[in-house]
């Protein structure tokens, strides 16, 4: 038997060292970390003041002292590619040794949901990606989330350095995954992710305090946030106007007597959103499935997204919950919740804000290692009770600068190769939109100037199409945002890709993120590293001429070419009334013109100006589609 009193000491000892330790680096280093090729290398950390610090390299020792604030920091010379590599810290009296160090180029990855959104979430839209054999060229980290509205943090929150494989991938940034995966082998360098996202965040969290000052609205809303218990102030605001609703609607339904089960189902229910926004309330879902045999292995259940919180039932048995619309449920249930013959599965679902049901689009099914079978036709369901929607009360990620002192500012010693950007949908408002392409671009501008590099590569992501089609021409914050991104893509070393053709409908979040990481990194090999023999993205409009009873449309491409049902080319124009219509279209040799038997004399022109455009769109020589565009101001 192990003596309880050496056991104790250890822990002692152990905890003393860490105690008592003052030796650190940020915790944006670790073992299997990148660090930025051909440019000086930045390593800092903290110290007792005074200290002697040395850091060991590839053979080559760094010396600095820490200052009065115990912060220290060197600068290497610049590295090739490469790796392992081990890196050693030392004082006078201790001592970090990093290993599986790797040189190569680093891409900080940002944005909101849709740059946070992990491979786990695509795995059905992609199985064979998680059957990998381990990529060590290819790294991730992902900055946990931080907000501080008064100062910047001066380090991340803890965090660690993961390769690439069948385990790890799960984690991965889904968009950067791809970004990295399709740019490492053109490179044949070890490629760093690093994921600083937060979903829902507009793009005044990200923008620094001497850009929000510039902003009368943004100023005051800054100061408040800036007030003792500000934030504490607004959780529990949320979590009380949220638990009060959850009360009110339980009670409702233990008044009707159908706290847990309704009496009766009133409908079918398909595999989509609900076919009518009712009202914010609670709902009951039930699906019958019939087995062949009983089965003996780990089961799971794989609902998608449900709008907007779930308690999940299997033959009357809860196996699980979850309380985000946008988190995917995956429900694992030991087998002997199954029986031969008929099984139920029922949902209870609390609907607060709006349209309740699964997500159009997810993959419903239930699994084992003997059986698989989806779920996606008819559901029965009820109508438990009416509620008002929940008043969740401020998002504490919508006040400005907090994203950029908690999540960005940490990392201003970085060396970084670029940027890859996708966000976007938390300013698609009508009063956000236009202003987006300003304080877009002044948050670059910041970035560029925390990690002094003014030609920083920024690349982003414009918005997809997303919502219902409009078969009228119509006004669309949407597009006015994807317009505003694209005046931002024409400032010096900028790059969008468009992502027009590949959004969803009914999902804000569209899982097609292959698409989208391989056309960013066509991009970073065309800004980033100046390969002009790369596919590109920057066709454009060479010219709008108005020409008696018709429009002419010059492209800097000729070769042009159209995706789409005939006679629908998005193309709207108008007259003086500046009321739009659907224009008859020729395209012939890069030259697109437009004319409509309703404008006699047509003034404007609009191209896929809609929230969701459909699939009808030009496309250039290398198939990529072309941002859409407007020759008004209105």
């Amino acid at each position: 038997m192990v003596n309880k009193k050496i056991v104790l000491l250890s822990i002692f000892i152990s905890l003393s060292i860490s105690i008592f330790s003052q030796l650190r680096l940020s915790n944006i280093f670790g073992d299997g970390m990148v660090l930025q090729r051909n440019d000086s290398i930045n390593i800092w950390g903290w110290s007792k003041s005074g200290d002697k610090v040395s850091v060991f390299f590839q053979g080559d020792e760094y010396k600095t002292i820490s200052n009065k604030d115990g912060k220290w920091l060197v600068q290497t010379k610049h590295y090739f590619a490469g790796g392992p590599y081990s890196l050693k810290i030392k004082t006078q009296k201790e001592e970090i040794y990093l290993k599986d160090i790797y040189v190569g180029d680093i891409w900080l990855c940002s944005g909101q949901s849709n740059m946070h959104m992990k491979m786990k979430s695509v795995k059905e839209n992609y199985p064979e990606e998680f059957n990998l054999i381990e990529n060590k060229n290819i790294r991730f980290i992902e900055v946990p989330s931080q907000l501080n509205f008064s100062k910047s943090e001066q380090d991340i929150k803890n965090s660690n350095w993961s390769s690439l494989n069948s385990k790890s991938i799960y984690k991965f940034s889904a968009a950067a995954y791809f970004f990295a995966k399709d740019l490492q082998p053109k490179l044949k360098i070890p490629i760093g992710l690093i994921l600083s996202a937060v979903g829902g965040s507009p793009v005044e969290s990200w923008m620094s305090e001497k850009s929000a000052l510039k902003y009368k609205a943004m100023t005051k809303r800054l100061n408040e946030a800036k007030q003792e218990g500000f934030l504490e102030n607004l959780e529990k605001k949320y979590k009380e106007n949220r638990k009060n609703w959850f009360l009110e609607a339980e009670e409702k339904l233990i008044n009707n007597d159908i706290f847990y089960q309704p009496k009766s189902f009133d409908h079918t229910y398909k595999y989509k959103w609900f076919p009518f926004h009712k009202h914010t309330g609670v709902y009951w879902f039930k699906k019958e499935f019939y087995l062949d045999e009983n089965l003996l292995t780990d089961t799971r259940l794989y609902l998608g997204k449900i709008g907007d919180s779930d308690s999940t039932f299997l033959n009357g048995k809860y196996i699980g919950n979850t309380s985000n619309r946008y988190v995917e449920r995956e429900y694992w249930f030991p087998p002997k919740l199954l029986k031969k013959g008929n099984n139920t599965i029922e949902i209870k679902v609390y609907n607060f804000r709006w349209r309740a049901g699964f997500m159009f689009g997810d993959i419903m099914e239930f699994k084992s290692k003997q059986t698989k079978f989806r779920l996606m036709d008819e559901w029965y369901f009820a109508d438990l009770c009416e509620m008002p929607p929940l008043k969740a009360g401020e998002n504490k990620f919508w006040r400005p600068v907090g994203l950029f002192n908690g999540m960005i500012a940490p990392l201003k010693k970085l060396k970084l190769k670029g940027v890859i950007w996708y966000q976007g949908e938390a300013n698609a408002k009508k009063d956000l939109a236009f202003v987006y392409r300003d304080r877009f671009s002044n948050m670059i501008k910041d970035w560029r100037s925390l990690f002094e590099k003014k030609d920083l590569p920024f690349l982003f992501v414009q918005l997809p199409n997303y919502l219902k089609s409009n078969p009228n021409p119509s006004k669309s914050s949407w597009a006015m945002l994807r317009e505003s991104q694209l005046m931002v893509s024409k400032e010096d070393n900028n790059g969008m890709i468009t992502s027009i053709d590949i959004g969803e409908e009914n999902d804000i979040h569209p899982k097609n993120k292959k698409e989208i990481g391989n056309r960013l990194a066509i991009e970073a090999m065309r800004l980033a590293y100046n390969d002009e023999s790369d596919i590109k993205f920057d066709t454009y409009v060479d010219q709008i001429l108005f020409q008696d009873n018709q429009v002419k449309v010059l492209f800097s491409d000729q070769k042009i070419n159209y995706k789409g049902k005939e006679n629908h080319y998005n193309i709207a124009i108008a007259g003086k009334d500046k009321k739009f219509y659907w224009a008859d279209v020729v395209l012939k040799e890069g030259i697109l013109i437009a004319k409509s038997e309703k404008v006699d004399n047509p003034i404007a022109l609009r191209y896929a100006w809609s929230n969701n455009p459909g699939f009808h769109l030009l496309y250039n020589n290398f198939d990529i589609p072309i941002s859409p565009f407007r020759s008004d101001d209105w």
